[in-house]
């Protein structure tokens, strides 16, 4: 079935040949493949690329997303050798490391669900909504996300609001 699509899609192109990579992979490779094939893509937003590079992460590595964002904290500090291999396997995938990862995707994690709609919408900066994650969640929090989105202000000056509350 899906060289068949792939075909039509070649004719309504007007190709005549399509180049083919055939892998024979298992359920685990075709899912790495998979991923890393997603995170290429320039339209991906930062927060589903960080979700899911978590979830990968998490199934590659047999550990819940806690487990990783620690074990990347002490890889990134020096306190444990990357005996697990993740700086290459992060870099290989999405051209970032351990400290990329350890530090800012993994705020992305504790941003509530409307600070992630609104990165994802294209609303505000990640970096603006890395600077709410300072304050606990709650009505000062959601208040400050839409002063920024409206008002459309910078990370640093979220940062500086953030300090008087």
């Amino acid at each position: 079935m899906l060289f068949a699509l792939a075909g039509s899609a070649a004719a309504l192109a007007g190709l005549t040949q399509v180049p083919v990579i055939y892998v024979d992979a298992d359920d685990t490779r075709a899912y790495e493949i998979a991923i890393i094939e997603n995170a290429q893509r320039n339209d991906l937003d930062l927060v589903t690329e960080t979700l899911v590079g978590f979830q990968f992460l998490s199934r590659r590595l047999n550990l819940s997303t806690d487990e990783i964002v620690s074990y990347l904290h002490h890889v990134r500090k020096g306190r444990r050798e990357d005996d697990l291999g993740v700086e290459r396997l992060l870099r290989d995938m999405y051209g970032t490391g351990v400290s990329v990862w350890g530090q800012q995707r993994a705020l992305i994690l504790r941003m509530t669900a409307a600070e992630r709609d609104a990165i994802q919408a294209r609303r505000v900066d990640a970096k603006v909504c890395a600077e709410l994650v300072a304050l606990p969640e709650g009505d000062i929090r959601s208040a400050l996300l839409e002063r920024a989105v409206h008002e459309g202000l910078t990370a640093r000056q979220v940062r500086e609001l953030v300090r008087t509350e």
